[in-house]
């Protein structure tokens, strides 16, 4: 028997309502997957923006690392000058010790040398005094001269008197002798004492005209003795002279000797802070650093660097006055040197002129023994005359070999004093010449004296970086006077071409206005000159004219004065015959008429004249009047001539004048030509810096085109590989949210790519680029040439060409033209509105440039290059906004899959 087994039945609604499920299940989890996967995508472009930011901020902190170590350098730097100028503040100061030192010196030395022009001054006011005194004794003793030298005269003359007297005397005596023995018998007692009485009266005569030349001799002995009392008293003066010049010879010495001391002192330790002269030795510096050493450094140890400061500027002060009055005071002393020599060539002048009196007085004396030995000889002198002339001549010649005497004692000495000044000298130069000795160390703690061998080398290591920092401050003060200079130059230069080329056009404006002036000035000339030259012409015909009368005139004049001279004989031959057969008659007995002498009548004869001797008067009076006429005419004449010469020299000034300007224009008119081929160089100059900024500017934007090529191929390729690798879309259930707001800015924001950013770094760099152009043209170009630059602007088509509006012409031709990127410059520009033309200027070739790649970096967002139909496809939520022109923008992959249709 067979069991029967019960069918199931399979229940397929509800298999395919589970598998239905199951299957939205999987979808669901499908678009959840996909939906995490977008969100781990955008993550992931978050991140990497991340890491690219952190880069970009480490990239930031390592320059600000390095910036940092540069300054941590540089504060090692400035601290280790800090070091350095504390150091030379301390040499410094140790400078400025030692400078104090030398000031103190200095004014100590000042002062010795003050009271020596003092004591000077006084000696020169002294001499000056005394040679005063003994000009007025020489103008006293020459007036005694001429008084004695009259009264020897007189003295000789009464002698000569004298002599003739005793001639006459011994005449008389012969004739009386001769008178006695002729008439001795006749002579009577009457006659005898007439002749005794007329003997006593001459005798009494003589008497008194001998005592009268005693009388002179006294006055002439009293004279003398006065003479040579005041020659004693020259010579004593003449000797405490001398010896007061020595005085001054030996201070003139010690002086010399002592600015020779300062001057090697100096030479030896010389670079100081005193910079100046110094007058007298000075201490070596040793001697003050060994007593000071210590003290200074405590001291500077702690004074402030402000304080040291400004007694370092109050010593350079002081340390200024005193060379300035030291060298015053050096002047002043050479001054009164000079006044010293001045006064001894006098007191020599007057040595000279009391030589020439000596001798003049040996002379009286020779005349006065002279006399005496006459008066002597002829019985009149005293007996004691010879020997007080005797005694006189010893004298004088004792004071003359005294004198020679001390002139050879003066030699010796002046000798001795040579050859001590010149061991002086060696002494000074071996003095000069031996090493400083060492500065003498306490013999008590080892450390002191260590410590102060350490000062010791420690100031000398100081004062030798002084002088090696103060000699790279002059090298570093010299570069910089003449890199500062150099920038002046040059400063200097680009003003002046800048107004070199207004000021040629105005002085080209000026030269064409005086060449007009000139060329009207000239035609002037030659209008006046054309006038002046008829007016010479017409003056030439009357001096002719007047040189023709002249002669003629000159003709008759000299047969009238033959005539003349004819009937003047021939009136004097007739005059001299009624002379001799007339008696003279005045003029009371001429015949009268009207109460006038006749003229016809004869005023001396009183007869009448014949008609030949009135026409003689007629013609006397038409020579004359002729003479008159041509005196006048000769003024006249002379006239003319000056006159004429007066206007050749105007002329020849006019004419000179005319060539002075007309040379003057012509070398300025020279000089501009060749301002104007200088300034035409130039010119060519930036021309040819233009077209070479023009052919670079062409290579930017051959690279440029050939990069956004690249980058449009390459973008292009990213998306084929993306819409490849992307599978299907499946359109999310309706149940699920949209994404909020902020998920939305921010993808929008984070939209742009690597290679918007290098075009946005080169739109910069451009733009860099042509700010930098814009002032190399204003720079070239602000000389304006119109004949050899021509500016032209850009003209665009139309007003659509703005950069928000990103090529609105675009919209109306299609999009065959955006997705040709292999087109030509010329082309595209006409696509997108611009005009094909040839820049003239770096300016408007820079602004096409910059509108060009802000086209290229706008292109791939803009939806002015999309057809309408093509932004049907699109969906809505993947639409954002650009941030530079403002518009909608798409996302990659929808763009690379409209850029993959529209190819």
């Amino acid at each position: 028997m067979s069991e029967e087994t019960p069918t199931e039945e399979i229940n397929y609604e509800e298999q395919y309502k589970l598998l239905s499920e199951e299957c939205k299940k999987l979808k669901i989890d499908i678009s959840s997957l996909q939906l995490s996967n977008r969100s781990l995508v955008n993550q992931n472009r978050d991140e990497k923006k991340k890491v690219m930011d952190c880069r970009l901020q480490i990239a930031d902190f390592e320059s600000r690392l390095k910036s940092f170590e540069a300054t941590k350098t540089e504060l090692s730097d400035c601290q280790s000058q800090c070091d350095r100028l504390r150091m030379t503040l301390e040499s410094n100061e140790a400078k400025l010790a030692d400078a104090e030192r030398r000031a103190d010196e200095a004014s100590g030395l000042i002062k010795i040398k003050d009271s020596i022009i003092l004591k000077q001054s006084n000696f020169t006011k002294e001499i000056e005094e005394r040679l005063r005194n003994v000009t007025e004794d020489r103008d006293r003793l020459l007036h005694n001269n001429n008084t004695l030298e009259s009264d020897l005269n007189a003295a000789l003359i009464r002698g000569e008197d004298a002599d003739e007297l005793r001639e006459k005397l011994k005449k008389l005596e012969e004739v009386f002798d001769k008178l006695a023995s002729e008439r001795s018998e006749t002579a009577t007692e009457s006659g005898l004492a007439a002749a005794n009485e007329y003997f006593k009266s001459e005798q009494a005569r003589s008497e008194e005209k001998i005592n009268k030349l005693k009388e002179i001799q006294t006055k002439l002995e009293q004279t003398i003795e006065k003479l040579e009392q005041d020659k004693q008293e020259l010579l004593e003066q003449m000797d405490k002279q001398f010896e007061d010049y020595e005085k001054l010879s030996d201070k003139c010495a010690t002086l010399e000797a002592r600015i020779k001391e300062m001057a090697q002192s100096e030479r030896r330790y010389g670079g100081g802070m005193m910079g100046g002269r110094l007058i007298g030795p000075t201490l070596p510096p040793w001697i003050a650093d060994e007593k000071k050493l210590e003290n200074d450094l405590e001291r500077l140890s702690k004074a402030d660097p402000a304080t040291l400061r400004a007694k370092v500027m109050e010593l350079e002060s002081q340390v200024s006055e005193l060379n300035q009055l030291l060298t015053y005071r050096e002047d002043v002393i050479l001054r009164i040197h000079e006044e010293i020599g001045k006064k001894s060539s006098k007191l020599e002048a007057a040595e000279v002129e009391r030589s020439s009196l000596n001798a003049q007085v040996s002379i009286l004396k020779r005349e006065l023994a002279t006399a005496r030995e006459d008066l002597a000889r002829r019985g009149l002198g005293p007996a004691d005359l010879e020997a007080e002339i005797e005694r006189l001549r010893g004298k004088r010649d004792r004071e003359y070999q005294r004198r020679k005497r001390i002139e050879g004692e003066l030699d010796e000495l002046e000798k001795e004093n040579q050859e001590l000044k010149q061991k002086i000298k060696k002494l000074e130069e071996a003095v000069a010449n031996l090493p400083p000795p060492r500065p003498a160390v306490p013999q008590g703690d080892p450390s002191d004296k260590n410590r102060i061998i350490e000062l010791q080398g420690t100031v000398n290591q100081l004062r030798m970086d002084n002088e090696a920092k103060r000699s790279e401050l002059f090298d570093l003060r010299s570069r910089f006077d003449a890199k500062s200079a150099q920038v002046d130059k040059i400063a200097a230069e680009l003003k002046t071409k800048e107004k070199t080329t207004g000021e040629l056009t105005a002085q080209l404006n000026n030269v064409r206005s005086q060449l007009e002036i000139t060329t009207k000035d000239l035609e002037t000339v030659r209008c006046r000159a054309v006038r002046g030259g008829a007016e010479v012409e017409r003056w030439h015909s009357d001096l002719t004219s007047l040189q023709v009368t002249n002669k003629f005139l000159s003709s008759q004049l000299n047969e009238l004065r033959a005539k003349m001279l004819v009937k003047e004989r021939l009136i004097g031959e007739l005059t001299k015959r009624c002379q001799e057969n007339l008696p003279p008659q005045s003029h009371s007995e001429l015949p009268l008429v009207n109460g006038d002498v006749d003229d016809n009548v004869c005023s001396r004869c009183g007869d009448k004249l014949d008609e030949l001797d009135v026409a003689d008067t007629k013609t006397s009076d038409t020579v004359t009047k002729l003479e008159l006429k041509l005196a006048d005419r000769e003024q006249h004449f002379s006239k003319l001539l000056d006159e004429a010469t007066e206007a050749r020299q105007t002329l020849e000034k006019d004419k000179l004048q005319l060539e002075n300007k007309l040379s003057s224009v012509y070398q300025r008119a020279t000089q501009l030509s060749e301002d104007v081929a200088r300034e035409q160089q130039a010119v060519e100059a930036s021309n040819s810096k233009i077209q070479k900024l023009t052919s670079q500017l062409n290579e930017l934007e051959s690279t440029l085109s050939s990069t956004r090529t690249q980058l449009l191929e390459a973008k292009s390729e990213q998306r084929k590989a993306e819409i490849e690798a992307v599978p299907p879309t499946v359109t999310p259930p309706a149940k699920r949210t949209r994404r909020s707001g902020a998920n939305k800015t921010s993808t929008a924001n984070h939209q742009e790519c690597n290679s918007c950013l290098e075009l946005r770094k080169q739109v910069q760099d451009l733009e860099a680029s042509l700010n930098e152009g814009n002032l190399r043209e204003t720079a070239l170009t602000s000389q304006p040439y119109s004949a050899n630059l021509a500016f032209h602007k850009d003209i665009y088509g139309t007003s659509t060409l703005s950069v928000p509006s990103c090529h609105a012409t675009r919209r109306h031709e299609g999009w065959d033209t955006a997705r040709s990127p292999s087109l030509d410059r010329e082309s595209r520009d006409v696509e997108v509105g611009f005009e094909p033309r040839t820049f003239q200027s770096v300016n408007s070739r820079l602004n096409h440039l910059v509108h060009l790649i802000r086209y290229e970096f706008c292109f791939p967002h803009c939806p002015a290059f999309i057809p309408q139909t093509e932004l049907s496809r699109l969906p809505s939520t993947q639409v954002s906004v650009c941030q530079r022109c403002m518009q909608p923008v798409y996302h990659a992959r929808s763009i690379g899959a409209i850029w993959m249709l529209s190819r």
